[in-house]
């Protein structure tokens, strides 16, 4: 599990690459963005299925994940 130090650095660099409207809004409710970088995700964390025993964000992660590896081929 990265150090607290990674995630914090991992949102500073991200602020510089976002737009006008969301660098505003992070930086007005700094100590909420800099505590959500920490995680964890709540929405992975989301009751499991019923029939698959997997939250939805499980199998969003992983079809995000399919995609990320199927472009780098």
């Amino acid at each position: 599990m990265p150090a607290i130090y990674a995630h914090d650095r991992f949102g500073t660099d991200v602020r510089e690459h976002m737009n006008e409207t969301l660098n505003s809004l992070t930086n007005r409710f700094d100590q909420a963005y800099r505590e959500g970088l920490q995680g964890p995700d709540i929405f992975f964390f989301i009751t499991r299925g019923i029939i698959t025993g997997y939250s939805a964000m499980v199998f969003i992660s992983m079809r995000l994940m399919r995609l990320l590896f199927s472009a780098m081929h």
